[in-house]
């Protein structure tokens, strides 16, 4: 899911895990987050890249895998498999014994939907989307599941007609480009592409304060990485009200058409005036 994108921007998987879950619930206020005790990752045995998931208490697990031949003999045995938390390690033997990679995942989220269309006959039928980062190979995987098993297709026919879209599939897929049209707008939004030091250097209200990490929430793709810092006082720019604050512009070190632009806090609206800053150079640069 969104690898080569999560890659592309330098995004922190745990941190795209987590606003995806948002996103997810934002869309639909009937999914439900489920508590879970831990979950196990699996890779090159009787059912390939699986992640079995141990739920609050352990009286409920549940687990996903992407795998187009499975060994359904296997698949048959994990479904009446139910571990109580003083036979999880025994369990955890048992996969290791079958399966080339084994690893604990630290970072997963379990979303629920109920399927309102089927009776209740003992456990209550449910969708489950399962999103966790495995960090074997840096990839978010996910998956769905339909609880009970037996019943998975029917489940998954109710979602169609549950969920804010044509179809569940088309759900998952519209909420994660979403989030991903989201997070490029504003990594543009703060982006400029030219080459502005010499604008920087001779505009005197800019003053070059030092050399250091780009922090958070200007653009992921580089996040930590080293970078010139300028800033003019916001007192000696027009459209930014108030006296305190500064106008920020942020150049990487290892870039040379590429300036980031930023705001300290202020009583001003943040977005507005990054946009007035982006606006700005990009009509200076185009006259250069």
């Amino acid at each position: 899911m969104a690898q080569e994108f999560i890659s592309e921007y330098g995004l922190d998987p745990d941190e795209f895990i987590k606003r995806l879950a948002d996103r997810f619930q934002n869309r639909f206020s009937k999914i439900e987050r489920r508590s879970i005790e831990e979950a196990i990752f699996v890779d090159g045995g009787p059912v390939d890249y699986l992640v079995w998931i141990s739920l609050e208490g352990y009286e409920n697990h549940t687990f996903f895998y992407h795998d187009e031949e499975p060994n359904v003999e296997f698949v048959q045995r994990l479904l009446l498999t139910s571990p109580a938390k003083e036979e999880m390690p025994l369990f955890k033997s048992f996969l290791q014994q079958n399966y080339e990679t084994y690893t604990d995942l630290n970072n997963t989220v379990l979303l629920e939907i109920r399927d309102t269309y089927l009776p209740q006959m003992g456990e209550r039928p449910r969708a489950n989307i399962g999103i966790c980062h495995n960090p074997l190979d840096d990839r978010i995987v996910s998956g769905v599941s339909g609880i009970p098993r037996r019943q998975e297709q029917e489940i998954f026919d109710d979602m169609d007609k549950i969920v804010p879209d044509r179809t569940f599939e088309k759900f998952i897929t519209s909420t994660v480009q979403t989030l991903q049209t989201e997070i490029e707008e504003e990594a543009d939004r703060h982006t400029i592409s030219g080459e502005i030091r010499d604008i920087l250097q001779q505009d005197r209200g800019f003053t070059l304060e030092t050399t250091k990490e780009l922090p958070k929430g200007i653009h992921p793709q580089y996040t930590g990485e080293e970078a010139d810092l300028w800033q003019k006082p916001a007192s000696r720019v027009d459209y930014m009200d108030g006296a305190q604050g500064f106008l920020q512009i942020w150049i990487p070190i290892d870039e040379e058409e590429i300036a980031l632009v930023s705001a300290t806090a202020g009583e001003y609206d943040r977005e507005a005036i990054v946009d007035a800053i982006r606006e700005e150079f990009e009509v200076v640069l185009g006259t250069c």
